[in-house]
């Protein structure tokens, strides 16, 4: 190779070494072919696209290598300056009347145990559920925070209607109506309380009624469907009291044989808010279904003490004793129900503690309650004069309605609280009042 070619190559290999790569082979003016040579610089090293720092403003945190505002997540920036977290949007915003609040109910055990927060509700399983107030999916961070979407300001679309308010006051249906509920598929249920014997009736949302009958001369008390039907179509069970001394359940498969007694309980008397009677209010009172199916009742030894009911089972269990009649009951969210006492107290049983603590103090006896989870709104009806009292959270009570007369009420799936004019031997009076559409 001539000196002219040699220097050729050298400056030929200072050029390629000062590029960043040399993918092809090259050729010196002699012919020869000089090897490929790449040269790789160096990749320097990448930032995080995100972190808790970066990601600090109220409600951020740092998701799949972006910067997202959502407060509802567990690990997100808290909110401050006077804000809270709103779950219908996931933002921090100032407290108002549409604001969906942070509440999380422990739901399930061990290390699957979840935190079921706003428009969510534990299940008997233990997963957490739509409680109804919202109309989307349940969705759970990664720490098994749960909470429903869509939680519109706006009272969700009711799946299905009740009745014609004049089937329920047409008989057979209105006759001596002692008790009124729902279930989950509008189907409204009374229990009679007359001379001879009582029914339990059905009242679907076509006008249908059944009639279910009891046991001769054993007045009902109260009716209790259970939460959650057996099919989209198909009601589930539903419990009654017995004259304050015994506990029964339909059978939809012997819809004419009387209903027997399955668990029996002392005849504690005491009276209650419905008549001047005390005859007709004994015993045991306060029977309800929790969220997740349990059946609790109340004054089944003695006056104030609580049990869970077994109807299969034809038996109790002692969860609480306490010496304060207890009137009335009614599931106030997952883990607590609310009870109404004789002298005009609201408790709030807690399910897994085992434990009563004060709501709110009306000061007069307590007939019936019901719990509208839309708005948090707990409502009470009491005599003296009759009325529907509104409960906010906190415990506040103002006047919601003026009944005719002391009856009990009960909330149906379309956002209206029913009220029955409790009456013996005569037909009742129904009417019914819509609640809030908004939050």
């Amino acid at each position: 190779m001539s000196h002219v070619a040699r220097l050729l190559s050298v400056v030929s290999l200072l050029a390629a070494c000062n590029s960043s790569t040399v993918s092809d082979e090259s050729v010196d003016l002699g012919g020869n072919t000089i090897p490929d040579m790449t040269v790789v610089q160096p990749t320097p090293d990448l930032a995080p696209a995100c972190s808790a720092a970066t990601c600090s403003g109220p409600g951020q945190l740092c998701q799949s290598d972006k910067c997202i505002t959502d407060c509802r997540q567990n690990g997100s920036t808290a909110c401050g300056g006077g804000t809270v977290c709103d779950f219908v949007t996931g933002t921090c915003t100032a407290p108002g009347a549409c604001v969906v609040a942070a509440k999380f109910e422990s739901c399930g055990s061990g290390l699957a145990i979840k935190q079921c927060g706003p428009g969510s509700q534990c299940s008997p399983s233990g997963a957490c559920i739509s409680d109804g107030t919202c109309t989307g999916a349940v969705s759970c961070d990664a720490s098994g925070r749960c909470w429903a979407s869509d939680c519109s300001c706006n009272r969700p679309t009711a799946s299905c209607t009740p009745a014609a308010l004049t089937s329920f006051n047409a008989a057979p249906f209105n006759g001596s109506a002692w008790d009124l509920k729902f279930d989950s598929l509008c189907n409204a249920y009374v229990v009679t309380l007359q001379s001879g014997q009582d029914f339990l009736r059905q009242l679907t949302p076509a006008g249908t009624v059944t009639s279910f009958p009891g046991l001769s001369n054993q007045n009902m008390q109260e009716v209790a469907p259970a939460p959650l039907p057996v099919s989209a179509t198909a009601p589930g069970a539903v419990a009654l009291s017995y004259g304050g001394i015994a506990l029964s359940q339909v059978d939809r498969a012997n819809p004419t044989v009387a209903m027997p007694n399955l668990v029996t309980a002392a005849l504690s008397g005491g009276g209650g808010a419905l008549s001047t009677d005390a005859g007709y209010d004994t015993g045991v009172m306060g029977l309800t279904y929790g969220f997740d199916g349990t059946l609790y009742a109340a004054n089944i030894t003695q006056q104030g003490d609580y049990h869970i009911i077994d109807l299969a089972g034809k038996k109790t269990q002692s969860i609480y004793t306490g010496t304060r009649r207890i009137l009335t009951a009614t599931a106030f969210d997952s883990t607590h129900i609310a009870l109404g006492t004789l002298d005009g107290e609201v408790l709030l049983f807690d399910t897994a503690a085992k434990t009563m603590a004060s709501y709110a103090k009306p000061g007069v006896a307590i007939a019936s309650l019901q719990r509208d989870r839309f708005t948090g709104t707990l409502y009470a009806a009491v005599g003296g004069p009759p009325r529907i009292l509104a409960i906010a959270p906190g415990g506040i009570a103002t006047t919601f309605a003026s009944p005719t007369a002391v009856g009990r009420i009960a909330l149906a799936p379309n956002g209206y609280l029913y009220h029955v004019t409790s009456l013996v031997n005569a037909n009742v009076m129904f009417s019914r009042y819509q609640l809030p559409a908004t939050r």
